[in-house]
């Protein structure tokens, strides 16, 4: 996720070659791939916004300082949509943690191929091309790791240059929401060098204890009684009283401004998202849906 042009322009990054090489600031910035909740927790209890802010813990930050050896001072994600599908994202309405949307990506991601056609590109490219599948694939750093970072995505993309297919045909077309959460008050400093790590200030709490106690009340405490602040600036209007304390209160504001009536649905469109796939091993999930997406 270098390529994040929304997220470089808040960190003040402006010359991408100065920031973009293994062993930069960028390894100080983890990204969250796939933030997905299993359904009906994900609708029903906004299972989507306790992962993301689970994605913040210190129990994530430390394992990512014991794995890669350096400080997490960010963590970015990109939602499913961008503006074309509007409306609201699980990274919305988590501020502090979660910074609002900064824009969108411009959908110039290659189109993934199937394993297959992958490892039969990265054939190809170690025959026609042996210099460059030894720079993407073979050469190392002096810290033994590969010296290309997301060879994977990179090397695709060579190979679909290289085999004349013309951009429209290989690139998403598909915008996402930019989303940062900066750990520290002045992480943006640090990424541009201008601090040292021993200087960095937290933003906020990532205990799990914290994060997991905001994901049930939110900003607003017990939304079953708001304050009379809150009840005189949105005028006593019933409706935007139920829309403010589901936004904002959480999963306690998701319970207390539903019908008590109504069930919470456990099969469906919104719940059985996945289908099948419960009763199919991996080779049967494989054939079905990801060479269909292939083809």
């Amino acid at each position: 996720m270098a390529v994040l042009k929304p997220r470089n322009e808040a960190i003040g990054w402006k010359k991408i070659e100065e920031y973009f090489y293994r062993g930069s600031k960028l390894d100080n910035i983890a990204n969250g791939q796939s933030i997905v909740p299993t359904q009906p927790f994900g609708s029903a209890y906004l299972g989507g916004k306790l992962l993301s802010l689970l994605c913040l813990s210190d129990v994530v930050a430390n394992k990512w300082k014991e794995v890669y050896g350096h400080k997490l001072v960010e963590v970015d994600t990109t939602s499913l949509w961008g503006e074309m599908k509007g409306g609201q994202s699980q990274y919305d309405n988590l501020n502090p943690y979660w910074d609002s949307k900064l824009g969108d990506t411009k959908g110039e991601t290659p189109l993934k191929p199937t394993d297959t056609v992958y490892f039969a590109l990265r054939e190809w490219m170690r025959t026609r091309f042996p210099e460059d599948f030894y720079r993407f694939f073979v050469e190392k750093s002096d810290t033994g790791k590969l010296k290309m970072r997301e060879n994977k995505s990179r090397a695709i993309l060579f190979c679909y240059q290289k085999l004349g297919l013309k951009k429209e045909e290989y690139m998403s077309g598909h915008g996402r929401g930019v989303y940062r959460s900066r750990l520290y008050k002045n992480t943006d400093e640090f990424l541009r060098g201008e601090i040292t790590e021993s200087e960095l200030i937290p933003a906020f709490d990532n205990s799990i204890e914290s994060l997991t106690n905001f994901w049930k009340f939110g900003s607003m405490g017990d939304t079953k009684s708001l304050d009379q602040e809150t009840k005189d600036k949105l005028k006593g209007d019933k409706k935007k009283i139920t829309n403010k304390v589901r936004m904002k209160g959480m999963v306690k504001g998701q319970i207390d401004s539903r019908n008590p009536l109504n069930l919470i649905p456990t099969q469906g469109s919104r719940v059985d998202w996945y289908q099948d796939l419960g009763e199919m091993d991996w080779t049967e999930v494989k054939t079905k849906y990801l060479d269909q997406v292939g083809r």
